[in-house]
């Protein structure tokens, strides 16, 4: 399943809300991968404790070489593994995977290009058969990206799949 955490601004807690809902989820056994489409922001590496991305991957594999078609998958941080906290590093025997997908280091904003959208449902798809929950972490004002994929224009092979749309899963604003 696809969840989007949205918000129209920044500073709602929607990183740190999406971590912990990623976290527990693993903690009751469920594979869970967090895409960081956050680019502006290295909250939800801070609160992984993964030190080394903490401004995006420097393998050369990040989310950003991926959409640029210049690696065939995007690295993949196992945070149990990989994290600097001790107490992520204890993996409960119950638990399930948890999963950082990274930008690359010094990357912006995706342009609207050829083949973009294309990249993008094809690996929300293959993840989608690995992990049981997608959290993609989208950065503030990128609601409508979401709303495309829940809506009428996703991209086809990802009708018909799961897809929860949580926006401003921690914003209390109103309009």
């Amino acid at each position: 399943m696809l969840v989007f955490a949205v918000s129209a601004r920044g500073g709602t807690g929607r990183s740190v809300t999406g971590c912990n809902v990623a976290y527990r989820l693993a903690l009751h056994g469920r594979d869970v991968c967090y895409l960081d489409f956050d680019f502006g922001s290295s909250t939800s590496r801070a609160i992984f404790g993964i030190e080394a991305a903490s401004h995006g991957t420097s393998s050369g594999s990040g989310l950003h070489a991926y959409f640029a078609g210049h690696a065939a998958e995007p690295e993949q941080l196992d945070i149990w593994g990989r994290s600097d906290r001790r107490e992520l590093r204890r993996n409960p025997l119950a638990s399930g995977r948890l999963v950082l997908v990274p930008g690359d280091r010094g990357g912006r904003e995706f342009p609207a290009c050829n083949g973009l959208a294309d990249r993008c449902a094809r690996l929300f798809l293959r993840l989608d058969d690995e992990f049981d929950i997608i959290l993609v972490d989208l950065s503030a004002g990128r609601s409508h990206a979401a709303e495309n994929v829940a809506g009428r224009d996703r991209p086809p092979g990802v009708r018909g799949r799961g897809v929860a749309l949580a926006a401003g899963i921690a914003n209390a604003e109103t309009t």
